[in-house]
């Protein structure tokens, strides 16, 4: 019985075409049933070698729709998508790829001080401990003990940004 209504629940998942699937399920821009109604609008416009209309789509984001908009006029592609299911449906995995990269750029920063907030350094003690949220008078660039040695930490530094742009 639970089964049958989880399965009506998510019976709009029905209209995504395999290719799609995977990209669409598991990219973080929006809420499930608006990505995929939102790449199936892409998707109808795309196949009749048309540009979506920027304030017809629900998905993504305004100021991202703007960006892939741009950028579709830019790489001249919309017209080859004409009747094309197999490279319009490359396109929009490209078009998932690209939304996912740029939330997940704009979020990191955010995620890192989160992740870093009220963590203090290990002492000769103990391994980890918590506390309360740092003071915010005190400087990153503070030097800390870490493990009986002294470190230089700053979450800003360019080693740390440098990591955090070659790994996304």
């Amino acid at each position: 019985m639970a089964v049958l209504r989880l399965s009506e629940h998510f019976k709009y998942l029905d209209a995504l075409p395999e290719g799609l699937y995977r990209a669409v399920i598991t990219l973080h821009h929006g809420r499930l049933k608006t990505r995929v109604t939102g790449i199936l609008q892409w998707r109808a416009c795309l196949l009749r070698g048309e540009l979506p209309e920027l304030d017809q789509l629900d998905w993504p984001h305004r100021d991202l729709r703007q960006i892939l908009l741009n950028q579709l006029v830019t790489l001249e592609l919309v017209a080859a998508c004409r009747n094309e299911e197999s490279l319009t449906d490359h396109l929009l995995n490209t078009l998932c790829q690209a939304i996912d990269n740029i939330t997940q750029r704009q979020q990191i920063p955010a995620a890192i001080h989160k992740a870093f907030d009220g963590l203090q350094f290990p002492s000769s003690k103990s391994r980890y401990t918590t506390a309360s949220p740092p003071n915010p008078s005190a400087s990153l660039d503070q030097e800390k003990p870490l493990m009986g040695n002294s470190v230089k930490t700053s979450i800003d530094s360019p080693a740390v940004l440098n990591t955090i742009d070659n790994y996304y």
